[in-house]
């Protein structure tokens, strides 16, 4: 037997002979210590890479070659009321902030039916212990809660103030929450072993309707008008019809339990598990759906109601019983009022405010020459090469921009500025900033409204161009755009009975008083249904009043921080017939922001704004945790 010094020389021996006389001895690589450690090194890496590969396939859900779904996940084996917590890891997520979720029943009154998840996202109070958790819903529908509050959650700390834990959560068929609600991205044209990219939704609506909007000129007459838009419509129709029978094919199974009469159940469900057996249900609702889920909630849960805000109200008996296209008349009405205003701040801003060419110049010049802008790309839809994806600037496009920024006065500077662009001929950042939102979502916002809706005939072409027409001459200019952000327009062809369908009563007397936020030219929710929420509620509710456009958290205003902190700390409601005024935050780079040394000053009033900014684009963007590709 020899020795490994022997075996070693004998190796060595043979490496020489093999090599000719001319040439010199190479001297070894690698030891055979660092071959291992090499060895190992690269063995490690390829797991690591494997664990991203993975847990990236898990995070998007599906394999972006072929869209197959992945194994079933541990919490479909775990037992409703599981709840799971742990520190998030997302680039975006502020630190401290946490994620988890709980399992609940997919049907509340069929065990058989199996379960959900519900994602959750958690700030924790300042002050522990905490006095319980406050839910929130940043509106939509289709929009997440958790992911707002694992990045922005520091911020409704201005509202609340520092003694509740703020829960966000994405409602079910939303976000993180499963089953998710992917009717297009779970789509693979072919069969289920295509090997085609994913189609999107987006994929879908690309260079149709549903992505360059209704196209129309102004200053025609009703009949004119009428003329140009039945032939969109009819398109409109099928591609409606289309993408609805897409969903039922692929959700099916999964989209009749899906709407907000679960979803109020489910936060009833999470506020005991977190809370306590019977636990007060504390909940701030924003912008129209978290308004209309939160009157869900306090009708359904009366006697449960703890503290509830809910800001920029929606008329929740339309909601459930009015068909969609019929909507708009009553949800329009404030919303030339607030257009009016944005230009008057806008003549106000002067150079701050990049439509206007001199300070104080007339709003209606300004209107003119933006509409007039409007009116071109109708009859001449602008080049757009230099985009991600190179395509035209329509006035559908354009009609559907303005729109959604009478929703967030305080980002009218930047609107304003990227429409002077696009009115000296570039519109790229513009298509950059529609295609991006175009792939943020699917179907799921759809498939919320639709369920809570009532089952009707699709009217005609001819019958919805009609009303539409009406309005447009009667109410609002807007009312085209409102239907392209909406996200009921298919609702007459969903496919889809839900299992279960709350239509009221509206008028429960509740076991708290909860807080209604209302403004004067909300252009989407307008005062009025606060007043008649309020009427209806009797003593249960208590309605402010905030003179600015849009819901209240959209221009920033400490008179409302200060009634809503003061009513979550200590129950108290302001007194009747309350009116607040906005607080905009002053320019950037004026000294109100900034300290002796330059530093931005951290406020109450700058967080408020900060807040809306976040509020605004989270929306716009939905959950952003597509697939990958278009």
């Amino acid at each position: 037997m020899t020795t490994p010094e022997k075996d070693t020389e004998i190796e060595e021996s043979t490496t020489a002979q093999s090599i000719p006389p001319s040439q010199p001895k190479p001297l070894p690589l690698f030891t055979r210590n660092q071959t291992i450690v090499l060895v190992l090194g690269v063995v490690l890496l390829a797991l690591s890479n494997l664990y991203d590969y993975y847990r990236y396939q898990y995070y998007y859900k599906y394999d972006d070659a072929t869209c197959h779904r992945p194994p079933d996940p541990i919490w479909k084996k775990e037992r409703v009321g599981t709840v799971k917590w742990e520190e998030c890891y997302g680039p975006s997520d502020f630190l401290g902030t946490e994620c988890g979720y709980i399992v609940v029943p997919k049907d509340y009154h069929d065990v058989q039916a199996g379960v959900a998840k519900v994602a959750l996202g958690r700030v924790k109070a300042v002050n522990q212990p905490s006095k319980g958790a406050i839910l929130f819903n940043p509106g939509g529908p289709g929009v997440s809660g958790k992911s707002f509050i694992t990045r922005y959650g520091y911020l409704l700390q201005t509202l609340v103030g520092n003694d509740y834990d703020i829960v966000g959560f994405d409602p079910r068929g939303v976000g993180d929450s499963e089953p998710k609600i992917q009717c297009f991205t779970n789509y693979a044209p072919g069969g289920e072993h295509t090997t085609k990219p994913c189609y999107t939704h987006g994929t879908f609506a690309y260079n149709t309707v549903l992505d360059r909007g209704y196209e129309f000129p102004l200053n025609v007459s009703q009949e004119e008008l009428r003329q140009v838009l039945l032939p969109q419509q009819r398109r409109l129709y099928a591609l409606l019809k289309t993408e609805m029978e897409v969903c039922a094919r692929v959700m099916g199974e999964e989209l009749p339990y899906v709407g907000t009469t679960t979803v109020a159940r489910d936060v009833a469900a999470i506020a005991e598990r977190l809370d306590g057996k019977n636990a007060p249900i504390n909940y701030l609702g924003l912008s129209s759906y978290g308004s209309i889920l939160g009157q869900y909630v306090v009708n359904m849960f009366p006697d449960r109601v703890g503290r509830v805000v809910l800001d920029g109200i929606a008329n929740v008996s339309s909601w459930t019983t009015e068909p969609q296209y019929l909507r708009y008349r009553r949800m329009l009405t404030s919303a030339e009022d607030a257009y009016s205003a944005i230009l008057s701040k806008c003549s106000e801003m002067g150079s701050e405010c990049s439509l206007a060419k001199f300070p104080h110049e007339d709003p209606q010049i300004i209107k003119h020459r933006l509409e007039g802008f409007l009116n071109d790309l109708y009859y001449s839809p602008m080049p757009v090469p230099d985009a991600l994806r190179p395509t035209i600037y329509t006035s559908g496009q354009a009609w559907k921009y303005l729109f959604s920024t009478l929703k967030s006065p305080y980002s009218w500077s930047s609107t304003a500025h990227s429409l002077a662009v696009a009115m000296d001929g570039d519109a790229t950042g513009l298509i950059d900033h529609l295609d991006f939102e175009n792939y943020a979502f699917d179907l799921e916002g759809s498939a919320i409204v639709c369920n809570d809706g009532p089952r009707f005939e699709p009217p005609s072409a001819e019958d919805t161009v009609d009303e539409y027409v009406d309005v447009f001459g009667s109410v609002s200019r807007f009312v085209f755009a409102a239907v392209m952000t909406e996200r009921d327009a298919g609702c007459q062809f969903w496919p889809v009975t839900p299992t279960e369908r709350f239509v009221g009563p509206w008028n429960r007397t509740l076991r708290n008083p909860i807080l209604l936020i209302s403004n004067e030219v909300d252009p989407t929710s307008p005062v009025s249904n606060g007043r008649e929420l309020e009427e209806m509620l009797a003593g249960s509710a208590r309605l402010i009043v905030q003179k600015t456009p849009a819901f209240s958290v959209s221009l920033p205003s400490l008179c409302i921080a200060n009634h809503m902190s003061a009513y979550f700390t200590n129950g108290t409601l302001p007194d009747e017939g309350s009116v607040c005024a906005a607080d905009p935050p002053p320019p950037p780079g004026t000294e109100d922001e900034e300290d002796e040394w330059g530093m931005f000053v951290d406020t109450p009033l700058s967080r408020l704004g900060e807040l809306d900014s976040a509020l605004h684009l989270h929306r716009e963007r939905g959950y952003l945790q597509t697939s990958g590709c278009r």
